[in-house]
């Protein structure tokens, strides 16, 4: 499986306007059994930002919540903003339920919908984010990978095929694990989008009070990261 990278400048991870979720329009939502069947492409976005988000005393001021939280269903995946009407980067959505809270009104004991940026979708939603610049290396790798195909790979570009999209150094969220997460409320889809990157979602032991390093795959005592943005 050979990676395309393709790089994009930005700011911060900004999100609004003002529509529900059983309102998402045309968009296509993957399920997690169909970006299970065909992955060919992983496509790695790299980004630069003004904020630093391993600074959590920064990340806590640009989150509106921060919460423990456990992740209850993936429904699948979004590339598709309804109320700009925009094709935008791909978003994992789904709910949660909320544990604790260390800042912001989100409820305890609730269910909130989220939506994560980096997903997996369908490669013809994933074309229409596409510059034609892109999609020309997008071609070519689709070509590189139908010649080292096999009658037994599944590797053949079709539009039955998905593209897995991620920034670089992420993490990819997960059913029935627990979190620490940075929040901003997003009004187009009405959910939490989680920011930070693999900053903003760390994996939580709540017996154990630990917290995982996304960097280093390691668990580390989670005081110093709760007093860093209290």
């Amino acid at each position: 499986m050979k990676k395309l990278i393709i790089y994009v400048v930005a700011l911060a991870v900004i999100v609004g306007g003002a529509v529900g979720v059983s309102n998402i329009g045309n968009t296509k939502l993957q399920t997690a059994e169909e970006n299970a069947q065909n992955i060919v492409l992983d496509i790695g976005v790299s980004a630069d930002f003004s904020i630093d988000f391993s600074d959590y005393a920064v990340l806590s001021q640009e989150a509106t919540d921060v919460i423990i939280a456990k992740v209850s269903k993936i429904d699948g995946a979004i590339n598709y903003n309804p109320v700009k009407k925009i094709y935008t980067h791909t978003f994992t959505i789904g709910d949660m339920e909320v544990l604790s809270v260390e800042k912001g009104n989100i409820e305890a004991n609730t269910t909130v919908p989220f939506m994560k940026l980096g997903g997996t979708i369908a490669i013809e939603e994933y074309e229409k984010t596409l510059d034609p610049m892109q999609k020309e290396k997008l071609v070519s790798l689709a070509k590189y990978n139908e010649k080292e195909a096999t009658k037994d790979s599944a590797s053949k570009i079709s539009k039955s095929t998905f593209v897995r999209e991620k920034m670089e150094n992420d993490i990819d969220i997960e059913e029935d694990k627990k979190y620490l997460m940075f929040l901003k409320y997003s009004r187009d889809y009405d959910r939490y989008s989680i920011i930070g990157f693999e900053y903003g979602l760390r994996e939580f032991v709540i017996k154990t009070n630990q917290i995982k390093d996304n960097i280093t795959g390691k668990f580390e005592n989670s005081e110093n990261i709760f007093r860093a943005f209290k």
